[in-house]
């Protein structure tokens, strides 16, 4: 992702790893503080924010879909399940698979947690509380 502004005062690169998911948490952080812009208190979204540190690290976990229907991949810390192979990614993003029967327990068990929140929204069909909904919808 590139951020251009001619208020800038100089380029940086970070190199630790964020999703698109965290890109709306950032913004509105940033709306908010620079602003005064009204933000719920509960939100729906799974990013965290941004992370801005320049040396790499990874400080998310999230799930990645390859197709509309496949949910195999799962990416947490330093590592990347893909079905049942564990990889170690590398500070380039390259990846070396590795054998590590407990990061791989450990990344199955976080992997199954989000499928089954996962699962429980989709029947539910709520993200957020109607009463939340409410107060932020544009009033009729």
């Amino acid at each position: 992702m590139i951020i251009y502004s001619p208020l800038l005062k100089k380029s940086a690169r970070f190199k630790s790893i964020s999703s698109h998911s965290d890109v709306t948490p950032s913004l509105l952080a940033y709306l908010k503080a620079q602003y005064n812009f009204r933000v719920p208190s509960q939100v729906s979204w799974l990013g965290t924010g941004i992370d801005t540190v320049r040396t790499f690290r990874n400080i998310h976990s999230t799930a990645l879909k390859q197709t509309k229907t496949d949910l195999l991949d799962y990416v947490s810390g330093e590592y990347h399940l893909n079905g049942q192979d564990i990889f170690k990614i590398a500070p380039d993003l390259s990846e070396e698979r590795i054998t590590d029967p407990v990061v791989k327990s450990q990344l199955q068990a976080k992997f199954a947690r989000f499928k089954q929140k996962n699962n429980l929204i989709s029947s539910k069909g709520k993200l957020i509380p109607d009463s939340l909904f409410m107060h932020y919808s544009p009033q009729q």
